[in-house]
Order: C-alpha cells, then sequence, then structure tokens
C-alpha cells in the first residue's frame, strides 16, 4: 500500500500524557534553511508535550538561539553530508564513516538522557537512524529534500528500513521517496508557520519592492528571477529587487555568476544580494515588500517562504510544481507561473506591481489559508500524533 497519506490535526486537542524526551538530530549548526528553522519552531513552541534534545554537528546560528531559548542541546561530530553533491563524490564513504561514529555517541547520550524517540531533521544526516537502531528506540525521519540518482536509491531504502515513520514535508517529497509503496509508514506532515513571528500585516499602497529568500543554489532559480527583474524594472518605474540568502562555498561560482548577469543586464542600481538575516527580520523583510518570488527550477520540496509570505501579508508569485504548487491555489491566494519562462514570471510580478486590488484580494485569501492549514500549533499536533503512534506500536512490539 501506498502510504503518503497527511496527517491532519483541526487544532491541538486537550491536555495529554507527556510523551517524555525526544532526541532531534539536525544536519546543520547553522539556519541557513527551512529545514533548521522548521525546527527550531518545534522545540520552542509552547504547544509541545513532550521534552526536546537537540543535537548540532558543529557550533552555530542554531545551537546558540537553541541555548537561548532554553532548549538542551549538544554538539556532536555525525558525519553529515555538507552538500547534495556529496551523495555522488568519494567522500560519501569519509561521511559514513563519521556517521557511525557519531552514532556511537548519540547511543551513550539516547541512554543517559532516557530518550523515548529519535528525530532526524533532514534526509542527509544518518547517525540518529544507527543510535535509534542500536538502543532500540523509536525513530521518526524526516525528510525534506528532493534527492535524485543511485546514491538516493539506496539512502531511500535505508530510511525506510531505519524508521518507525518516515515524515514527509509535501505529497510531492512522498511521491519522491525510493520503495515508498513498500510500507505503510510515510506520512506527510507539511510545514507550520510561527504566527507572531509572521504577523498579518499587509500594507496599503505600492513599495514596488520585489523580493526573493533562498541561499543561492542551482535549482533555486535565481538566475530566473535576475532575467524576469530586468523585464519588470523596463516596465515598471521605481521597481526594486532583493536576494537574501547566504551561499555555501561549493556554489559561489554560480554567486559570481549572478553578479555579472546583473551588471550585464544593468540592474545594478535596482538589485541588490543581501546576506543571510535573522528570522525576524526576513519577517520584515516579507512584510515591507510587495511580492515575494519563489522561482524554484526543480520540484521544490515545500517553499516554507511561500507560507511565510502567505501568513505575513504579502502576495506570492511561484512556479507552478513541487511543494508550492500543493499550498497555492493559481489566482485565489498567488499565483503560479512556468519554471522555465522569464517573461511569464515578469508578467505575473507586473500585474502585483501594478493591481493593488489583485494583491489584497489574493493575500487575505492567503492568510486564511494558512490560519486553516498550516499554523504551528497544527504542526506540532500532526508531530505529536506520529509520536504517540509510534510509541505505541513500540509498546506493542515490545509485548508481543
Amino acid at each position: 500500500m501506498v502510504a503518503n497519506r497527511e496527517e491532519r490535526a483541526s487544532a491541538p486537542g486537550p491536555q495529554r500524557a507527556p510523551i517524555g524526551r525526544v532526541l532531534y538530530v539536525s544536519s546543520s549548526g547553522n539556519m541557513l534553511g527551512g529545514a533548521e528553522n522548521a525546527l527550531f519552531d518545534i522545540v520552542t513552541s509552547a504547544e509541545r508535550d513532550w521534552e526536546p534534545i537537540v543535537v548540532v554537528p558543529f557550533e552555530g546560528e542554531l545551537a546558540a538561539s537553541l541555548r537561548r531559548a532554553g532548549v538542551e542541546s549538544h554538539v556532536v561530530g555525525i558525519g553529515v553530508l555538507r552538500h547534495r553533491g556529496e551523495l555522488r563524490s568519494p567522500i560519501l564513504a569519509v561521511r559514513l564513516l563519521g556517521a557511525l561514529i557519531g552514532a556511537g555517541r548519540l547511543v551513550r547520550l539516547i541512554r543517559k538522557r532516557d530518550v523515548r524517540i529519535v528525530h532526524s531533521n533532514t534526509s542527509t544526516v544518518i547517525a540518529g537512524a544507527l543510535a535509534a537502531r542500536l538502543t532500540r528506540v523509536p525513530h521518526v525521519w524526516h525528510v525534506r529534500e528532493m534527492l535524485s540518482g543511485p546514491a538516493w536509491s539506496l539512502l531511500g531504502r535505508l530510511i525506510l528500513l531505519l524508521s518507525s515513520r518516515v515524515v514527509c514535508i509535501s505529497q510531492t517529497v512522498a511521491s519522491n521517496l525510493p520503495h515508498r509503496d513498500q510500507t505503510d509508514r510515510v506520512v506527510v506532515v507539511p510545514d507550520g508557520i510561527n504566527l507572531a513571528t509572521f504577523s498579518f500585516e499587509p500594507h496599503t499602497g505600492t513599495t514596488g519592492r520585489v523580493l526573493m529568500v533562498a541561499r543561492i543554489h542551482p535549482h533555486k532559480g535565481h538566475e530566473l528571477f535576475v532575467r524576469a527583474a530586468a523585464s519588470v524594472a523596463a516596465t515598471v518605474e521605481g521597481a526594486t529587487f532583493e536576494i537574501i540568502g547566504g551561499c555555501l562555498p561549493v556554489y559561489e561560482p554560480l554567486q559570481r555568476h549572478l553578479v555579472v548577469l546583473v551588471e550585464q543586464l544593468g540592474l545594478q542600481a535596482r538589485l541588490r544580494f543581501s546576506p543571510h538575516v535573522e528570522r525576524e527580520e526576513v519577517g520584515e523583510r516579507i512584510r515591507s515588500a510587495d511580492v515575494v518570488v519563489v522561482p524554484s527550477t526543480w520540484l521544490e520540496p515545500g517553499g516554507l517562504v511561500v507560507l511565510e509570505a502567505m501568513a505575513a501579508g504579502t502576495s506570492v508569485v511561484a512556479t507552478r510544481r513541487g511543494g508550492p504548487a500543493e499550498v497555492i491555489t493559481d489566482g485565489l491566494d498567488g499565483l503560479l507561473v512556468s519554471h522555465e519562462d522569464p517573461a511569464e514570471l515578469a508578467d505575473a510580478i507586473t500585474r502585483l506591481l501594478l493591481e493593488p486590488a489583485l494583491r489584497e484580494r489574493l493575500v487575505q485569501s492567503a492568510r486564511k489559508r494558512v490560519e486553516e492549514n498550516y499554523t504551528l500549533p497544527l504542526h506540532v499536533a500532526r508531530l505529536g500524533d506520529v509520536y504517540r503512534s509510534v510509541l505505541h506500536h513500540s509498546r506493542g512490539s515490545a509485548c508481543a
């Protein structure tokens, strides 16, 4: 049976018995992407009824933020992949060895802290799954990525083999999971938005600001955005563009290419690149923009930025496939465009800049959709249901 059903919870239920300690294993110590931001929201949520412990592979912004929030965290070497390209590189063997060593370290922590569930926060962190198997603790593997190739086929089999439940952030991700038809343990739990951070503040008038929030990556559609920006700039007087996001060293050549492209298109005075900023600042910049663009050229796994903009009262344009297309109904709460055509993207941005009434209609519907389906309390309640399910199954197996 293909078990890519979606975990639903209409609202957080009445107070239930605490779950105990849940050990989250992160693939990064920084907060460059949606995986780390989503993890931070989960473990700091007031709605959860379990005690979180977080392991990060190195010191960074995530570990520091967790400590400030009072969440127990540990820096442990666990042999994580640093980028997707390592799945096709000889360095993969080194990372796997590191994961084996890291699993031993996690075993000691699981036993010392009486952990009830281990939750691996991305596909590319393996040590948590191995440690959970060695200690016979239920394991939840959170799949947030769209990967491919022979290595992904092997990793997908490992994910199913070593998980009590596989949580996917969208139907798109679930459909991409290799061998998913061999189990009924795959569930879809969409991310949830902290409405305090992304409060609804639609602005009147037009600022002309167009925003893209994504670290530099070949598949995030930065070049598509830049080329569309050139067309919009030629049509809409005063329109400005900003790209917010960090850049891993492996993608620095792409960043240099984009800077040159901006110069060639004469956009130096209209488009700026900003480094990674704090999440609260991202929320402010989203609220101050007229349009947020998510121009991914691949099958975007989820599109957390889409939900953040919809929650904050800013109109959204995204490519019409993958996770964003599961969230946005074209023309109702956002606009969907081709992932291959800068002209179509430019036309959508131009419409939103020049038609305030259209923006207002879209953002009102978008906020309602988020409130009904994608809030942080709903997300936490759905994860709680997953945890209780695996604990119940584990007790049943122990008694059998």
